[in-house]
C-alpha cells in the first residue's frame, strides 16, 4: 500500500509516533483530544483486530483506502465516504493576506473559529499535531489552516476556515498555499480529505487544481464479544 492509503497508521507509526497511544503491536490511536483516528497495519492480522478491540473506548473510527473486512464481532456504525485530494505541482501564486503563525496563545480562539464555521473536528490539542497559520482583523482571527496528520513525506492540510464576514477575500486559498508551500519547504508535499457530500469545498479545491487522489474507505466500527 502507499502510505497514504493508510495515513493514520503511517503517521502514529512515523512523525506522530511520540503521541500515539499503542495497543500492543497492532492498534494506534490519537489522543482523544487530538483526534477521533484509530488505526490497524496495511495487513492487520488476527491480532491486530484484537489489539483494536482492546481499546478503552468504542466504537473507533478507521480511516484509509480501503478497510478490510473485519471478523466477528466487529459493526459498521457509520460510513464516512471521502475523497483524499492532492495539490498541483506547480501552485499559482497565493493571493496576498495577512498570514501570520498560530501559536499556543491562539488556541481559544482557533477552537471559536472552528466552532462557528464547522469545518471538521478540531479539538484541545489538535494545533500540536503541525503548524498552523492565521489571519487577524483588528486582533480577531478570522480564517486559519493547518497541518493535521503527519507522516513522512506528507502533511494533511486541515482545519481550513473563514469567518462568514470575511468570505469572498482568497483567505482560505492563501491559507492553503501556505501550508501546501511549507510542506514542501520541509522536503514533503500536502494532501487533504473532504467527506464526498460537501460538493461545494470539493469544487474550490477542484479551482484551486487540486485533484482526487483517491476514495478513502472511512468507517466507524464497534466490538462487542457477544
Amino acid at each position: 500500500m502507499h502510505p497514504l492509503d493508510n495515513a493514520v497508521w503511517h503517521a502514529l507509526t512515523g512523525p506522530h509516533e511520540t503521541v500515539a497511544e499503542a495497543y500492543g503491536d497492532g492498534a494506534r490511536r490519537y489522543p482523544s483530544n487530538m483526534a477521533h483516528f484509530a488505526a490497524i497495519p496495511d495487513e492487520p492480522d488476527a491480532r491486530a483486530w484484537a489489539d483494536l478491540a482492546s481499546m478503552s473506548t468504542s466504537p473507533v473510527l478507521l480511516f484509509r483506502a480501503k478497510v478490510p473486512s473485519p471478523p466477528h464481532g466487529w459493526s459498521v456504525v457509520v460510513q464516512l465516504p471521502t475523497l483524499q485530494m492532492v495539490p498541483p505541482a506547480a501552485l499559482e501564486t497565493a493571493p496576498d493576506a495577512p498570514i501570520v503563525p498560530l501559536e499556543v496563545a491562539d488556541v481559544p480562539a482557533m477552537v471559536e473559529l472552528v466552532v462557528r464555521t464547522a469545518p471538521g473536528p478540531f479539538m484541545e490539542r489538535t494545533h500540536e499535531m503541525g503548524a498552523y497559520f492565521g489571519i487577524k482583523e483588528r486582533g480577531r482571527l478570522v480564517a486559519m489552516a493547518g497541518e493535521r496528520m503527519r507522516l513522512d513525506g506528507f502533511s494533511e492540510v486541515s482545519a481550513v476556515c473563514t469567518d462568514p464576514e470575511y468570505r469572498g477575500r482568497g483567505y482560505a486559498a492563501a491559507l492553503v498555499h501556505r501550508v501546501v508551500s511549507h510542506a514542501r519547504a520541509g522536503g514533503g508535499d500536502a494532501f487533504l480529505h473532504v467527506l464526498v457530500k460537501n460538493t461545494s469545498a470539493i469544487r474550490v479545491y477542484e479551482f484551486l487544481g487540486w485533484t482526487v487522489r483517491t476514495e478513502i474507505d472511512a468507517q466507524v466500527l464497534a466490538y462487542s464479544e457477544s
